[in-house]
């Protein structure tokens, strides 16, 4: 209104001030006077035309000008209802997820993961999918998808889309999509009459929730890709429900890629062999605990049937494996430069279980006892048939003596069983007959309640490294390594991963006394978009020196210190090598003293730099403390044969700097499994 004003100020003062413009250009006094007379009369008669045009425009300015704020009001309006409702609805559907016990039956936990959980689900669904429902609607409105165009601030809105999209897929197609797994597997039967498993109902299963899984997790992948909203009440109204989705979606994940698993493992017409490994979490090995006993399963057109289970005393030492160097490598031995030769006691060695798999494939095929016709290789520890036992009840084995259970087995095998048995032939037993009995309880049977229970409990293992799964079929390969149950190091530059990976050196079983714990800390963000991250790896040796004298001799060590000696003097290493190398033996003789081989995973696209260990150890051989060997195997690059020894009581610390690739996102850890169902790292960004 007031440039409008200013413009009717100017013309009219151009009609004012026109006529004097006119006399100065007159020579004759009877021309001055007609022009001044008709000039007057046009001026006048225009200036009054020109007045109105001049209201004219002006007055249609103003309306334009109010139609626009009019417009502009009433869409604001209906921008701020709009967010208003989806801000209501987006917080009513995470606390119908919070309260309704959702997170607990996927997860296994709280109330039964099995029929009951899936019924708590089903019944929550529809009065979820009302709030999910509502609030996409909103956000796929004209209002909301006009705003998401707009400059900085569309991001916001674009980003509460992809949110509301992803919850409503979650109530309206994933969780349904469960449901109707579960009753499916109850009506159908996920094992037949005879007890064989129902290859069909498996299959189709798998399928139908795996389809629904891939859409919720690229959604949600988009949702955290989002750039953050600028405006404080739509950051706030997503932070809950990026929250939500990522739990859930996570929780999902692992039931889709479980279902996949064992789609891929036994969801097949003809016949499949696959070699179990049971490993021992008491004498810590790279991808969990030294191979204790290996048996077979074998699974014809659904039914499933064990083989026999040998200990690793009634393996042969073999000539050196020629299918993978990387146990080779990744064992202590390697300094040396003496290959072990094929020990399945070592198949896991290296973190890299793809490669462990054709290691220990090779060893039995030179058995015996073995063959060369194997499918797959699976793996358990100590902390998994104590969680499968939680899956099939407990079980009193043929001595009468031990019962093991979901609370005690961990505990039992990784160490109570060699202070009750003593005998080791009698131990051997011991593991056969526990690893054969509580795997195929887990196998056998496998109707709708066990299955989702079976399913509820796998993910936490193999994302903790607990069970391995590997096939030598390239297709269900692609399957079981997109569910992330191969146990590989990571592969991806822009989800980076190092690792940190323990293999005992002193033939002790004193891994329940050990005590890890880890700390992941972010530096700084770089220019290159890389990030740097500080890394912290703490082991204590909790032993006290009375337990390291009254122990059995089988825990506390029994290092062939003659054998290790001889092959040191065999070997080409240098005499100052040689002199460290056979003064740590010496401390590995030692009751109670541990001693572990340490390796470094580099990230893809990242660097490992500024490597130290400090340890308040006796026992600790400084010229092996800062001494280490760079390593290729497969696609990794290790820093590998870190020596850290440790004495009752003592505590060692790896410490070292990370840089990721560019614009990557978290660094991760990875480690060797520890006696606990979850490790202890805590990430932190010490650069804010």
């Amino acid at each position: 209104m007031i440039v409008n004003l200013r413009v009717t100020e100017r013309l009219d003062s151009c009609c004012v001030h026109e006529p004097n413009r006119f006399f100065m250009g007159v020579d004759s006094a009877g021309d001055m006077r007609n022009r001044i007379t008709g000039g007057v009369r046009m001026r006048h008669k225009a200036g009054k035309e020109n007045e109105t045009q001049t209201k004219h425009t002006g007055r249609n300015i103003v309306i334009a000008v109010v139609v626009v704020l009019a417009a502009f009001c009433a869409y604001a309006a209906a921008l701020v209802h709009s967010a208003m409702v989806i801000k209501d609805e987006v917080t009513q559907s995470v606390g119908v997820v919070r309260d309704s016990g959702i997170g607990a039956a996927l997860a296994g936990s709280g109330q039964d993961s099995s029929m009951a959980g899936m019924t708590a689900i089903e019944a929550v669904a529809p009065q979820l999918q009302q709030h999910t429902t509502v609030a996409r609607g909103q956000a796929d409105g004209w209002v909301w998808r006009s705003a998401s165009m707009l400059p900085v601030i569309g991001n916001d809105f674009a980003a509460t889309r992809i949110a509301t999209d992803a919850l409503d897929t979650l109530a309206s197609d994933v969780l349904p999509s469960l449901t109707d797994a579960a009753n499916t597997m109850q009506k159908a039967g996920l094992a037949n009459a005879d007890g064989n498993l129902n290859v069909k109902t498996l299959t189709e299963v798998s399928s139908k929730i795996s389809k629904s899984n891939d859409t919720l997790q690229r959604q949600v992948t988009a949702l955290n890709e989002a750039p953050e909203p600028h405006i404080a009440q739509v950051r706030d109204a997503l932070t809950s429900g990026k929250a939500t989705l990522d739990s859930a979606a996570s929780q999902i994940n692992g039931v889709a890629s479980t279902l996949d698993s064992l789609a891929a493992l036994f969801g097949h017409e003809g016949t499949r062999n696959y070699l179990i490994l049971s490993q021992t979490n008491a004498e810590t090995q790279a991808a969990g605990g030294v191979v204790g006993s290996v048996g077979t399963l074998t699974v014809n057109n659904g039914t499933i049937s064990m083989g026999q289970f040998y200990s690793d005393s009634k393996f042969d030492l073999t000539a050196p494996v020629t299918s993978t160097d990387e146990v080779d490598k990744l064992y202590a031995i390697s300094r040396l430069g003496v290959s072990y030769g094929g020990d399945i006691r070592l198949a896991s060695a290296t973190p890299n279980f793809p490669a462990a798999a054709q290691y220990a494939k090779e060893v039995w095929a030179r058995q015996s006892f073995g063959s060369n016709n194997i499918d797959g290789v699976l793996s358990f520890d100590t902390v998994a048939l104590q969680s499968l036992l939680g899956v099939t009840g407990p079980i009193t084995l043929s001595s009468g003596k031990v019962t093991l259970t979901a609370q005690n087995t961990a505990q039992y095998l990784s160490n109570q069983v060699y202070i009750d048995i003593t005998d080791q032939n009698a131990q051997d037993a011991f593991f056969e007959e526990s690893a054969q009995r509580i795997i195929n309880g887990m196998l056998s049977g496998l109707n709708a309640h066990k299955a989702l229970s079976l399913v509820a409990t796998m993910p936490k293992l193999t994302e903790n490294r607990h069970v391995y799964m590997w096939s030598f079929d390239k297709s269900d390969q692609k399957v079981l390594k997109k569910a992330g149950v191969v146990g590989e190091p990571g592969t991806d530059a822009q989800n980076p991963v190092t690792g940190v990976y323990v293999n005992e050196m002193g033939w002790t079983k004193t891994d329940w006394y050990m005590k890890k714990s880890a700390t992941v800390s972010k530096t700084a963000d770089n220019k290159d978009g890389s990030s740097t991250y500080h890394v912290t790896y703490t082991t204590t040796n909790t032993m006290t020196a009375d337990q390291s004298t009254k122990l059995p001799a089988y825990i506390t060590g029994t290092f062939p210190l003659g054998m290790m000696s001889d092959l040191v003097k065999q070997s080409g290493a240098s005499d100052e090598e040689k002199a460290a190398i056979h003064a740590a033996m010496e401390s590995l003789s030692k009751p109670g003293v541990v001693g572990h081989s340490i390796a470094i995973a580099k990230p893809v696209g990242g660097s490992v730099s500024n490597i130290t260990v400090t340890s308040d150890s006796k026992d600790q051989i400084p010229a092996l403390q800062s001494d280490f060997m760079k390593i290729k195997a497969g696609s990794t690059t290790y820093y590998a044969n870190i020596a850290c020894l440790l004495s009752p009581g003592a505590t060692f610390t790896v410490e070292y700097d990370v840089k990721t690739a560019p614009h990557a996102a978290q660094l991760q850890l990875d480690q060797t499994p520890t006696n606990n169902l979850a490790a202890q790292v805590t990430y932190t960004d010490s650069g804010r």
